[in-house]
This record gives structure tokens, C-alpha cells and sequence, in this order.
């Protein structure tokens, strides 16, 4: 039988590296960066990892991403990477952390 996936399930499922999100974790502040990279597929051990600069340090944040203290994962933008794993952004500074947004096909009229 197929499981059927909801659609809050399916956001979660869809985060890639190269993605800036905001992660919303109960009793936690929410934390906002580019997910460097996503490991364990869709299982039930999968994580994911968000980095962020805050006050001029680099922060890194490894969630699973079936954790149900995680309430909301918000994507606020997709990028265009050549890479599954994006851990050379650490050593940049600065403007070097941008990357290319996607671009999205959208519908003349």
C-alpha cells in the first residue's frame, strides 16, 4: 500500500543544499540560513544542516528533519549549486556566501 504523504511532510522532504530556509523549533528562536547539506535520504535518521552568520561568526545547525519538535520549515529561496554538499561556503566571508538564485519558469499570459 502507498503511504500517503501531506503536504507539510512534502516541504520538509523537498529542502536541497543551496536553499536558504527558516527553521521554527518549539521553545527555540527561529534560525534562518542556507542548508549546506542534507544527509540519511528520506529516512528516519535523515538531517539536514543549516549555516548562518550571526554577529561575525559562522554558525552551523544540524537538525533531523523528521523531528517533531521542528513546527515549520519555511524556504525562502532556492539556489542554483553544482554541489550535494556546499561545505566550502565556511571559508567565505562576506559576499563570497551569496549564491545564484534559481529561476523559475513561470506561466505567460
Amino acid at each position: 500500500m502507498a503511504k500517503k504523504i501531506d503536504t507539510k511532510e512534502e516541504d520538509r522532504l523537498s529542502i536541497k543544499p543551496g536553499d536558504t530556509v527558516s527553521v521554527y523549533q518549539k521553545g527555540q528562536p527561529v534560525f534562518s540560513g542556507v542548508v549546506l547539506a542534507r544527509r540519511g535520504g528520506n529516512g528516519p535518521s535523515a538531517t539536514f544542516v543549516v549555516y548562518a552568520i550571526m554577529s561575525g561568526v559562522g554558525v552551523e545547525k544540524i537538525y533531523p528533519l523528521h523531528s517533531p519538535l521542528i513546527t515549520k520549515i519555511e524556504r525562502i529561496k532556492s539556489a542554483k549549486v553544482r554541489r550535494a554538499k556546499l561545505y566550502y561556503l565556511r571559508n567565505k566571508v562576506g559576499k563570497g556566501i551569496k549564491l545564484k538564485e534559481k529561476k523559475t519558469k513561470s506561466a505567460r499570459t
